[in-house]
């Protein structure tokens, strides 16, 4: 037995006053019981996940806790959570947690951390009012119903790996709801209610059971859907499915973790030759040489383009992460602490983004403002984790490769050389 004093605290802190210390991280640690608890009276920052506590018995006790992760211990219960009134942060992933019962009334909630457990039906989470972020994927849940229907500042919602057939109208008060994960469930169809989703910018539908074109009606709809993930579905299988769904959705920017368009070109300035005024004797000349001047302007449209698309290349990443929900980076470095700016889905998701900014080595803008407003949306689309083959849901990976059109890297390759020519470097 492992045990967790007050002395072990203060040691654990340089000697520091239990009274005194506000933020205590002790993650991976063995411990089995905590006592004495109770003297962090001004503790408002708790990470002790990884441990193997059986229950929240002295941690309901400190009652000025903001920010709590107890992921991966050995709780089958929440039973002591609904004391926490305060708490705005909770991670209580991979436990084995059956309810959601005891967070029913923790009116201050913005982000609720549930996946890997064994919910298999939602209480009613009516109260959570200033709820933002809820991940529930990993769990045998079969339907939502009426359990989220009045979360109004719902900003990311992830259901995915479990067991849902039908979604039916639960989001429809979710008019905020930017992020749905829906990946790895038995879905057959899309609501007409999803329409009332206006906001939706990511919709990740991938490994269900859709299978046709009138199950997807609803998606244009959808104004803002930049990022749409179907890979795994029946559907992929039809003809000319890509471009189907070009057709339904013109604003889609990534389709199945691929960018479908990059940056948006200018097109290129041609200069129209003067026209001259030829005499009769000079005629025959003139006419031998005007093809050799419009195969000089083809030639110019063409290094036009290359300098175009090489500004429009999109940056790639390196990982190779499988589809999981057990990545490596800890909780406690995604979510803000307690007193921070309110907990925005954004404020998530940048936080796990591999994709690379279009900036300089020493990290300053590459002054080129303009030429960037257009890539502004798709680099923000590809910052977007669990996109493409239904990946992970709980926001804290990295992204899985951007496949890079070896068209644009040549003609990347090529105008590099050629500005490195112009200037003298080779």
């Amino acid at each position: 037995m492992v045990r967790l004093t007050a002395a072990l605290i203060s040691a654990l802190n340089d000697g520091a006053d239990c009274a005194t210390i506000q933020s205590l991280s002790i993650p991976n640690r063995d411990f089995d019981q905590v006592v004495e608890l109770d003297v962090c009276e001004n503790l408002t920052r708790l990470d002790i996940s990884g441990n193997r506590l059986p229950s929240l018995q002295s941690i309901s006790m400190c009652t000025s806790l903001k920010w709590l992760s107890i992921a991966g211990n050995c709780l089958s219960s929440l039973k002591g959570v609904e004391l926490l009134s305060n708490l705005t942060v909770l991670n209580a992933s991979k436990n084995s947690v059956s309810s959601t019962l005891e967070v029913a009334g923790l009116v201050n909630l913005r982000a609720l951390i549930l996946n890997n457990n064994n919910i298999t039906s939602l209480c009613r989470l009516d109260a959570l009012t200033n709820l933002n972020t809820l991940v529930l994927s990993h769990n045998p849940i079969c339907k939502l119903g009426k359990s989220v229907a009045k979360l109004v500042s719902l900003t990311k919602l992830s259901v995915s790996h479990c067991q849902i057939q039908l979604l039916g109208s639960c989001l429809k008060r979710c008019v905020a709801l930017e992020e749905l994960r829906l990946a790895h469930n038995r879905l057959s169809e899309l609501p007409e209610e999803l329409a009332n989703n206006g906001h939706l910018c990511i919709l990740d539908l991938g490994s269900n059971n859709l299978s046709t074109w009138n199950s997807l009606q609803v998606v244009k709809s959808l104004p803002a859907l930049t990022n749409l993930n179907l890979h795994g579905n029946p559907i992929c299988s039809v003809s000319e499915y890509e471009k189907e769904v070009k057709s339904l959705i013109p604003s889609l920017q990534i389709f199945d973790g691929r960018p479908l368009q990059p940056f948006h070109k200018k097109r290129p300035i041609v200069k129209k030759a003067k026209s001259l005024k030829l005499s009769n004797d000079s005629g025959t000349d003139n006419k031998e040489e005007k093809p050799a001047k419009k195969k000089k302007s083809k030639k110019l449209v063409e290094e036009k383009d290359d300098v175009e698309e090489t500004k429009g290349a999109i940056p790639t990443t390196a990982h190779n992460q499988e589809d999981s929900d057990m990545p490596d980076k800890p909780f406690i470095d995604l979510i803000p602490a307690a007193g921070d700016e309110k907990l925005s889905g954004t404020a998530l998701q940048s936080q796990d983004s591999g994709v690379v900014s279009i900036i300089n080595g020493d990290g300053k803008s590459s002054g080129r403002t303009k030429q960037h407003i257009g890539s502004t949306a798709v680099l923000d689309s590809l910052r977007q984790v669990e996109i493409g083959l239904g990946g992970p849901s709980t926001w804290d990976t990295p992204p899985p490769p951007i496949v890079p059109d070896k068209r644009k890297s040549a003609a990347a390759s090529s105008y590099t050389h050629q500005q490195a020519k112009k200037h003298g470097h080779c």
